[in-house]
């Protein structure tokens, strides 16, 4: 499945990391 995460503080960047741990693709968007 392909995930995007809109902002990547400390909540984004760990749901980034279960997904992709779990084999899916993740993309993060931030401002900064």
């Amino acid at each position: 499945m392909r995930v995007g995460i809109l902002g990547s503080g400390l909540m984004g960047g760990k749901l980034g990391t279960i997904f992709a741990r779990a084999g899916h693709e993740v993309v993060f968007s931030y401002a900064r």
